[in-house]
């Protein structure tokens, strides 16, 4: 009899991966910290293509297809568990712009080359599988991926997890995910040993590993291969598909100042004059994970075509609302904005909203100044970028949205779902879900949350 190991190649195949809504992988957030970062984005309209390699169930997937009916979007993946899954939910949305197959990354080699897409996505992929996958991924993105395109990588890095790698070898050397007693005896072993030795830097980590459930943590624990990695090591094992470092996805990771101060900006600040600035955010920030977008000969955008780029967005003011709002404010709360920049931003988007271009417009900053206030607002999540109405999206979106809330009915757990306005996911929590299934008994500040989403 067939075991998973014959075909899993040392991947953890014997549970369902956990769904997750990613914004960061969305075109619009693509694009936005592309331009932000001085490069040209793949796509030119509507029409655009996306792969996402490793896709699981492709629930992200699935909200990019029904917020962009327009596009092409391919998921791949090799567990029949999960392409059953991601078949059945796009049925009954009625989605026909997305296709999901099931396979190897190495049988898609063995084939002729798609038309090439614009965008490629692979969320946590990469730091799970074996090296031998790793190297048919990077030839897959080299004859897939369009001149100017862009892949948006998703991995644990490595300098977060220096201290709590033992909890990842403990994992992987307890018995594993076998019926019902799942990851008890290893979530046993790591908490006796915290208890235990009290190693430092280990127990926030813990905290939260601990709180998510086994099928998350067989995956992003309990895979043979699995191992965070460095970004200079990724870019280097990427430079066969001719892919480069382009930005962090998340734009907060490109502003240094709100994210050390002192002493520590200092070090990073000389650290990337030195061309280490990487390697050194990583260690001062300690980050276990990151997002980040490498692009395959991407154009350079002039300063005055970037400034143009960004003065055509439109931007409105996004205090929090609904819980997982509140969530993302806290976390962004550490360093505020100056008084002057707050103040600004406040005072002219009260009204509602505008294009970045009429905001510079009505600033009393200079041009620079005024365009550094809004993306640091943006980073902070205090302003958001507001996309066009579309009426077929918001069809599509609708539909879908029909479907999960039956299926949340039925007892399926949603991550997050598609936000029309902001053209991408949104991650919620489950207070969030529970007004988003059953409006009509939902708070105020909740029914106002998702009416501005654009539901």
């Amino acid at each position: 009899m067939a075991t998973s190991s014959d075909w899993s190649r040392g991947y953890q195949a014997r549970a369902a991966y956990f769904d997750t809504a990613q914004p960061n992988a969305a075109p619009v957030m693509i694009d936005l910290s592309l331009t932000v970062a001085g490069y040209r984005p793949p796509r030119n309209g509507d029409r655009f293509r996306y792969v996402e390699f490793g896709c699981g169930s492709a629930f992200n997937l699935i909200l990019l297809a029904a917020l962009h009916p327009e596009a092409k979007f391919l998921g791949v993946d090799f567990m029949p568990e999960h392409v059953a899954t991601a078949r059945a939910l796009i049925e009954d949305a009625g989605l026909d712009n997305i296709t999901i197959r099931e396979a190897a990354f190495s049988d898609l080699l063995d084939e002729g080359d798609p038309e090439p897409f614009d965008y490629a996505a692979l969320h946590g992929v990469w730091t799970w599988v074996a090296p031998e996958v790793q190297a048919e991924l990077v030839a897959l993105l080299g004859r897939w991926l369009k001149p100017g395109g862009v892949a948006y990588f998703g991995y644990a890095a490595a300098a977060g997890w220096a201290a709590p790698e033992p909890i990842r070898h403990l994992f992987r050397s307890i018995p594993k995910l076998a019926g019902a007693a799942g990851y008890d005896a290893a979530r046993n072993a790591v908490t006796h040993w915290l208890e235990a030795v009290e190693p430092p830097g280990v127990t926030k980590m813990w905290d939260l590993l601990s709180s998510l459930p086994d099928l998350y943590l067989a995956h992003d624990l309990g895979a043979e291969f699995g191992r965070p990695v460095w970004l200079s090591d990724l870019q280097t094992a990427l430079a066969p598909a001719k892919l480069t470092f382009a930005a962090p996805c998340d734009l907060a990771e490109q502003f240094d100042i709100l994210r050390f101060r002192d002493k520590v900006l200092t070090f990073v600040t000389e650290a990337a004059k030195a061309g280490w600035g990487e390697t050194a955010r990583d260690l001062a920030s300690k980050r276990s994970f990151r997002a980040d977008l490498f692009v395959r000969g991407a154009p350079r955008l002039s300063g005055a075509e970037r400034n143009r780029r960004l003065k055509a967005m439109t931007v409105a003011l996004w205090p929090p609302l609904l819980d997982e709002e509140h969530d993302v404010a806290q976390t962004r709360d550490a360093f505020p904005l100056t008084a002057d920049i707050n103040r600004e931003v406040n005072d002219i988007l009260a009204e509602g909203p505008l294009t970045l271009g009429d905001f510079v417009a009505s600033s009393s900053f200079d041009t620079r100044k005024a365009l550094q206030a809004v993306l640091l607002s943006m980073a902070l999540e205090q302003v958001r970028t507001i996309t066009p109405q579309h009426s077929k999206a918001e069809q599509s979106v609708a539909r879908l949205h029909q479907v999960l809330r039956a299926r949340h009915g039925d007892g399926m757990r949603l991550p997050g779902i598609a936000s029309p306005r902001l053209g991408c996911p949104v991650c919620l929590k489950p207070s969030d879900i529970r007004a988003f299934a059953d409006p009509q008994n939902a708070s105020a500040a909740h029914q106002t949350g998702l009416e501005r989403l654009g539901l």
